[in-house]
């Protein structure tokens, strides 16, 4: 299998090549502690395979206050991303409903393929990190977060 080139934007200063405190969502009655159980992960970074769909996802999340974060640009292994569908992990589905074994039939549903990618990361799928902002200027998308 091929790796996947794959963008996540994470706070300044967040290194996901480290062990980090677990979010309280990813916690024992927290909302994704069933999917952390399902994938048997501590935590992870959610990624999208497009930097269009930060922008154009459902209306599910609103990106623009994230222009101050940094964009990891990563290529990872295949068979270290579970792949769900971003609307079904957004309404909260069983984890059994939300993970496909592949973006394509997520897509084939016309829905938002989203990679969870368990951290900390290997440095070496490390593409770039930059600021969010320069990331949405270089790209052309800039003009329709602001």
């Amino acid at each position: 299998m091929l790796p996947y080139f794959l963008y996540t934007i994470q706070k300044l200063g967040h290194d996901l090549t480290q062990m980090n405190r677990p979010l309280t969502d990813y916690q024992a009655d927290g909302i994704y502690y069933p999917l952390a159980q399902h994938l048997g992960w501590a935590q992870w970074a959610w990624c999208l395979m497009n930097p269009k769909h930060f922008i154009d996802n459902n209306g599910w999340m609103g990106f623009e206050h994230l222009l101050d974060h940094t964009m990891w640009t990563l290529h990872v292994p295949a068979e270290h991303v579970a792949w769900c569908s971003m609307d079904k992990y957004c309404e909260g589905y069983d984890p059994q409903n939300q993970i496909f074994p592949d973006p394509f039939l997520i897509r084939a549903n016309d829905e938002f393929p989203m990679g969870l990618v368990q951290t900390p990361i290997n440095a070496n799928w490390i593409v770039e990190k930059e600021p969010a902002r320069d990331f949405f200027k270089w790209a052309g998308l800039l003009h329709l977060l602001i």
